[in-house]
């Protein structure tokens, strides 16, 4: 709507204004990595270029990335349970499962603690318990499966 277009309107000024005479100036037009990276470091606590930051990161894997620019974020201005809920959803698709049920957690103690939170929550106790018990028998130390055949 009529917010993203005054998003995309800064976005692009802050693009625009960058340092001309450097190649980068054009190359944002065609790699929008570049073009985030300029206009973050030119205006590095603008909160909607980091959030379309962060999404652009998310819709192309790099969740790590994105985990990063969240905990940037957070420096900045504390998540709204949305925020909060895809942080941990992309702190879980990081690798990073304990994180994302910290994450959630800090939600359960909060006046918002909608279904979508337990259910992730929920979830992510039975992935832990999943990937940390020992198979039955299992000599060897390593983290088993789950798993009590033998």
């Amino acid at each position: 709507g009529d917010d993203r277009a005054k998003t995309w309107s800064r976005f692009a000024t802050a693009l625009t204004h960058s340092d001309r005479n450097t190649n980068d100036s054009e190359d944002w037009r065609e790699n929008p990595e570049i073009a985030f990276q300029i206009a973050l470091n030119k205006k590095p606590q603008q909160l909607e270029f980091i959030h379309n930051y962060i999404n652009y990161l998310i819709n192309n894997g790099r969740y790590t990335d994105a985990v990063q620019q969240f905990e940037q974020f957070r420096k900045l201005e504390e998540l709204n349970v949305e925020m909060k809920l895809k942080y941990a959803e992309t702190q879980y698709r990081s690798g990073s499962i304990e994180d994302a049920l910290n994450s959630c957690e800090e939600l359960r103690y909060s006046n918002d603690y909608p279904a979508d939170v337990q259910v992730m929550a929920s979830q992510l106790r039975h992935e832990i318990k999943r990937v940390h018990v020992p198979v039955w028998g299992n000599k060897t130390g390593e983290k088993g499966s789950g798993s009590h055949d033998s």
